[in-house]
């Protein structure tokens, strides 16, 4: 699995059914827009908490590529992960949360664009969706700045 999602263009997670992988796994790059990235394994996750406050973001994804569509989704999560009986807990937020939302959606057989809010659009409009969406609804919009830029490449 990290084999494939380090050889992806932007890819920031990847769920073990996208390559045929027959168990409830997942990999998440943990702080994908920030400082120091770095990917974590998570076997049986499962979210047991979420926040109420809710953002928005563009998401595309590795299994429908060349596409993307706005996503609502908890700010926070809790997620629990592990074997039975060495259960671990995570909190996630933002776009971290994000990306388990995402992945974990992939173990319960449901894709992002089951969740689009509006029109699927070519994912070359990414970093233009998601520039109109911080001016037209700030509170909401999931993509943080990062060093004076923004990192609109990554994908779910």
């Amino acid at each position: 699995m990290r084999e494939t999602l380090e050889s992806t263009d932007g890819g920031v997670g990847l769920a073990g059914p996208q390559v045929g992988v027959g168990a409830r796994a997942i990999l998440v790059m943990i702080d994908a827009r920030g400082e120091k990235p770095h990917v974590d394994f998570f076997l049986n996750p499962r979210i047991v908490e979420r926040s109420d406050d809710i953002t928005a973001d563009y998401e595309g994804c590795l299994s429908i590529p060349g596409l993307c569509g706005l996503v609502k989704r908890n700010r926070r999560v809790v997620v629990e992960h592990g074997l039975i009986g060495r259960r671990e807990r995570v909190e996630a937020q933002d776009f971290d949360a994000r990306i388990f939302q995402h992945e974990i959606d992939h173990l319960d057989g449901v894709l992002y664009v089951d969740r689009v809010d509006g029109e699927i659009h070519p994912r070359e409009r990414l970093k233009e969706l998601r520039e109109k969406l911080r001016e037209q609804q700030p509170k909401v919009a999931c993509t943080p700045m990062l060093g004076g830029r923004y990192r609109d490449e990554v994908l779910l």
